[in-house]
């Protein structure tokens, strides 16, 4: 070929310059740029929590069954150790309140965030709770009723019972709080008591302001033990 056909050759495959060039997408570029889309929109939703992303595989709830979930430390030394993980398990949103150690509290949260927001909206309330130990709190109770505690070294839930408490009982989302039941305690006499509702908030923390107010029949809370204030006479 002669060097002036070359030249028109080279000019005829050359864009001018500051002329627009156009592109077409292939079917496979847009199904990418969609995917790209929807996985962008996915984690903006996500719990900036360690762990976890859209693509973890090891949290997958969905219908009615938890299909996945990932398990979490329950090794302790003393029941400060521990924390009432509760775990959604179906759409009507039962729950399992498990034991697990304080130090995995904040990864929890992010899977179980993530594991609620795959459920449907199923329009109903089962307002079951299932404990470690197999016992199972008043329906519609939540975690109110529930206490962890280290057994032999692992966190266990349980469901608390009914108890005595003076002439009369409190119920399993009750306790009984007795005048001035800390310590120093006054001598001679029998104390006052009467029962105090717990709030979920209480049924694993050691601070008194999980009440709300003053709990205590006389004195004040300088701590909680089990959902149940212990009251510092004055």
């Amino acid at each position: 070929m002669r060097p002036s056909m070359l030249a028109l050759l080279f000019l005829a495959l050359t864009p001018l310059a500051g002329c627009p060039t156009s592109t077409t997408l292939t079917d496979d570029d847009a199904a990418r740029s969609d995917a790209d889309a929807v996985d962008a929109a996915i984690d903006a939703d996500l719990p900036d929590a360690p762990g976890l992303d859209s693509g973890d595989t090891t949290v997958s709830c969905s219908g009615h069954d938890a299909m996945s979930f990932p398990a979490f430390d329950r090794a302790c030394v003393s029941d400060s150790d521990c924390e009432i993980a509760a775990h959604q398990t179906d759409c009507c949103g039962t729950l399992d309140a498990m034991g697990i150690a304080a130090s995995e509290s904040a990864r929890f949260a992010a899977a179980e965030a993530l594991c609620e927001s795959q459920y449907p909206a199923c329009g109903c309330d089962s307002g079951t709770v299932n404990t470690d130990d197999g016992t199972m709190p008043p329906p519609g109770s939540g975690t109110s009723a529930v206490v962890v505690r280290c057994l032999t070294g692992v966190c266990t839930t349980s469901a608390r019972a009914s108890m005595a408490c003076g002439a009369t009982t409190c119920t399993p989302t009750q306790v009984c709080v007795m005048e001035c039941s800390g310590v120093p305690v006054p001598d001679g006499g029998v104390l006052a008591s009467h029962c105090v509702d717990v709030p979920p908030a209480c049924a694993d923390t050691t601070d008194c302001a999980c009440f709300g107010a003053n709990p205590c029949p006389t004195g004040s809370c300088v701590s909680v033990d089990h959902g149940a204030p212990v009251c510092l006479c004055a």
